[in-house]
């Protein structure tokens, strides 16, 4: 498929993105300071209303997406004196998008998101030998969806439902869809409050200890309202009537039409329904921790210990996470220095899952019907869906990791060299098990382990040619990345088939919820970064080039084979090339009077316009930008 013909914004052949700042700042007083700004960002991505270039005749082959979001940020720091500082913070940051449903007919849709923050910070002596330090913080996030359509409907191709495209020569190769998905708001607001105290140095045997402890108190609340019941229709049948067992016709998923793949019929009508029942739940969380650090010092080697106890209301049990460092500068100048680190991280996300039980609550199952004596049944009364009874966190584990970290840097001819290892264990992930046919579990058996090397270079002075002065900065590393489980982040859209369904990867037949774990890993990566002041001409050039191995993934082939007196869909492993990228940055700063100048940035992406494959969308490949010019124009004053 050429980049002209794209309908996804993932595959986008051109668009036009305008970006608008203004920042000020001022001191009102000797102890008040100020700092505000403004940014607006727009953009249209013309679109094909239909894949692969392929044109409907009866709606719209040309369609736009446009998204706009603005971000209005003011702060303010107070110094009255006496060891007190206080800062605020104020954000709001509103957006909104117009999308459409590809290959789809009365298909639009509205997104509209952002939210309102508030930060404040205060600090002020503890007696004579410690400083306090309060942090409150309120958020709320809102997202909202508002479509055309509160229905969803999958028709074969008929003179009637004329408008879709022919994509294959199966039995669902020439589809007209139309519909949407209903409308959701969402919220979340979030309430926190840090305290910590850091004691002056004391010397205890010998040894310097600087202490700090504090506690941390949060309250989540997650709102989900559906408010409109969705109602999604498939699998076209063939059909002589519209006329129904019960008396009446069914003139909303029934269509005397005759369908494209059939002579004998006079029409279809869609089996297939599934309901998402309009509805409303909220998710509360309340969150507590303490912590407590001792930062020693003995000559040139401080050593960090401290630990994290964590308790929330929806995670399983408190946690307590342990930390330790040490930093040893061998020669007392800064010049050599060595780092090791052993430190615990817990991932207490159960309000992820209690929420998506909840949604799944709102779910019918899927329900069929069929012919009775020529005449359509009517539908069944709805039941709803069990699936949410999967989400048991009640004998669940937290999720961990474990990471060591032991880095040593040196300073070698004006630039500072260093080597650093980081290996990370994650134990107790949560992954979701088949059972049995349509039986499913969570449980805590995934583990992953990654290996990291990096080594890094970067200018201590700048590097002076001629009437130049260039920083240099150099990352080289490599990850080995295992895990033992695939990636369910995605399970609830793949089950239509459901997770036992087969699929055949590498010549067998497996369950889709067995399917091995995909990795989007490039093991190798190296990065380099130029930037050179050319102060006769006011000029800063920055060059980055980036170099990144390949990786290999599972994909759908898109070819189903016979198996099993049905069908099963093929997979195979597919190897992505090594991705190279260079980007240009051009500042220019035109003088205009005393303290105030005119700016130019010109950035060029992708300077040699190379295609990088990054990922696939069926069978087909998806790559990185292309090449790409953004100009921005300003005034400091």
């Amino acid at each position: 498929m050429e980049y002209p013909d794209s309908a996804t914004v993932n595959q986008q052949p051109e668009f036009e993105k305008w970006t608008y700042r203004l920042a000020l700042e001022g001191k009102p007083s000797e102890n008040l300071g100020l700092i505000g700004s403004f940014v607006r960002k727009t953009s249209e991505i013309p679109l094909r209303g239909y894949s692969g270039g392929r044109v409907s005749t009866a709606d719209g082959n040309s369609k736009t997406q446009r998204r706009e979001i603005d971000n209005f940020f003011v702060r303010g720091f107070w110094t009255p004196g006496g060891g007190i500082a206080g800062d605020l913070s104020l954000l709001y940051a509103p957006g909104q998008g117009k999308y459409f449903i590809a290959d789809a007919k009365n298909s639009d849709f509205e997104l509209n998101s952002g939210g309102y923050g508030l930060n404040l910070g205060l600090s002020h002596p503890l007696g004579d030998h410690a400083v306090l330090s309060h942090r409150v913080g309120w958020s709320r996030v809102e997202s909202s969806r508002s479509a055309d359509s509160t229905t969803w409907k999958a028709w074969r191709y008929s003179p009637e439902k004329n408008w879709g495209v022919q994509t294959g020569t199966g039995a669902t190769g020439y589809m007209s869809y139309e519909g949407g998905w209903g409308d959701i708001d969402q919220t979340q607001d979030s309430l926190s409050w840090q305290a910590k105290a850091d004691w002056e140095p004391i010397r205890l045997l010998g040894v310097e200890h600087r202490f700090q402890a504090g506690f941390e108190l949060s309250r989540q609340e997650q709102t989900y309202h559906r408010k409109t019941t969705y109602t999604q229709y498939t699998a076209s049948v063939n059909t002589n009537t519209c006329n129904m067992v019960g008396g009446g016709v069914d003139t909303e998923t029934c269509s005397l039409s005759r369908p494209w793949n059939t002579t004998t019929f006079a029409g279809q009508y869609l089996a297939s329904r599934l309901i998402y029942f309009a509805g409303k739940f909220d998710v509360e969380n309340t969150s507590r921790a303490l912590f407590l650090q001792d930062e020693m010092r003995l000559g040139n080697v401080r050593l960090r210990l401290g630990a994290r106890y964590d308790k929330d209301d929806l995670a399983p049990k408190a946690t307590l996470a342990p930390r330790a460092a040490a930093f040893w500068d061998v020669f007392g100048d800064h010049g050599t220095q060595v780092e090791i680190g052993a430190n615990r991280y817990y991932s207490r996300n159960f309000m992820v899952y209690r929420a998506q039980a909840k949604r799944l609550a709102l779910q019918s199952t899927s329900q069929t019907r069929t012919l009775t004596g020529g005449l359509l049944n009517d539908w069944a009364s709805p039941t709803m869906a069990t699936n949410w009874t999967w989400y048991k966190l009640g004998d669940m584990k937290v999720p961990y990791d474990d990471e060591k970290v032991i880095a040593i840097s040196q300073r070698w001819l004006g630039h500072t060299w260093s080597l650093k290892r980081v290996h990370r264990e994650s134990r107790d992930e949560m992954v979701l098990h088949l059972r049995s046919a349509a039986n499913y579990y969570w449980d805590n058996t995934g583990a992953s382990k990654a290996k990291t090397w990096a080594l890094s270079v970067e200018s201590d002075r700048p590097i002076r040619l001629g009437g130049t002065a260039t920083k240099l900065m150099l990352g080289i590393d490599h990850t080995d990345l295992t895990t033992s489980h695939a990636d369910y982040s995605d399970t609830l859209s793949e089950l239509t088939g459901g997770l036992d369904r087969v699929i055949i990867y590498d010549g067998k037949p497996m369950a889709w919820g067995a399917r091995p774990a995909q990795n989007y890993n490039r093991p190798w990566s190296a990065r380099l970064l130029l930037t050179t002041e050319i102060p006769a001409a006011r000029l800063t050039v920055g060059n980055f080039f980036r170099v990144r191995d390949g990786f290999e993934k599972m994909i759908d082939t898109g070819v189903s084979v016979p198996y099993d007196n049905t069908t099963a869909r093929v997979w195979s492993k597919r190897k992505f090339g090594t991705a190279i990228t260079w980007d240009v940055n051009l500042n220019w700063r035109i003088p205009v009077t005393a303290g105030q100048e005119a700016f130019i940035n010109l950035n060029v992406e992708n300077v040699l316009n190379r295609k990088n494959e990054i990922e696939n969308s069926g069978n087909e490949l998806e790559y990185e930008k292309g090449r790409q010019f953004w100009v921005e124009l300003g005034y400091r004053f």
